[in-house]
């Protein structure tokens, strides 16, 4: 999805969250190959929208960790 044959094998997430950690969105991905090269960088942009908090992934399991 990102364009390259080198395997993505670390992301780095940047999200923010609402003031009670129910709302989420997904502000930044970085992708890193093996010997942490950055791969891919969708630059930091606050167009997505919100989302609800939910454990099935790990942004959500994050805010669900916070907002105890």
């Amino acid at each position: 999805m990102i364009g390259s044959n080198i395997p993505v094998v670390t992301t780095r997430t940047k999200a923010e969250y609402d003031d009670i950690y129910s709302l989420v969105r997904v502000r930044q991905v970085i992708c890193y190959s093996k010997a942490g090269k950055k791969l891919y960088d969708s630059g930091d942009d606050r167009s997505a929208g919100w989302g609800y908090v939910n454990a099935s992934d790990p942004v959500g399991i994050v805010g669900e960790y916070l907002g105890k």
